[in-house]
């Protein structure tokens, strides 16, 4: 599916093709309410918090809903999205050390490339230059 034929009702783009999407279906407060945040955090619990972040980012959460949560809840949700957003802010950080380690390798190979063709041809023109 390109995204680039996708319409307002899906969601709203910004200039680089990121859009943010329309939010569907409501929380599984249940799911939410039997996370062990202390479990989580204790033995750094990133598969759950996978597993939970599309439920948790794409769900609708209105006003009108926010009746039904318990103070504890919300502050249980905010905590489970702070925990979400800093594992998302590591993995951004790994990617981006990782793409500037593979410029950095590839500017080394492209530079001993380059050096490797200029001393071969010049290694032809001198063999050239002793045979005539």
């Amino acid at each position: 599916m390109q995204r680039a034929n996708v319409g307002l009702e899906e969601g709203l783009y910004d200039r680089n093709g990121f859009y943010f999407r329309q939010r569907r279906g409501h929380l599984n407060l249940r799911k939410f309410e039997a996370l062990d945040m202390e479990r989580i955090i204790r033995e750094v619990d990133v598969d759950l918090l996978q597993q939970t972040l599309e439920e948790l980012t794409f769900s609708k959460f209105t006003e009108h809903e926010i009746q039904f949560f318990s103070d504890k809840q919300v502050v249980k949700l905010f905590n489970l999205a702070q925990l979400t957003i800093e594992y998302l802010l590591y993995s951004q950080e790994k990617l981006v050390n990782g793409l500037n380690d593979l410029a950095k390798k590839y500017t080394a190979k492209k530079r001993y490339f380059v050096y490797f063709t200029i001393y071969e041809a010049f290694l032809v023109i001198a063999l050239t230059a002793t045979s005539l």
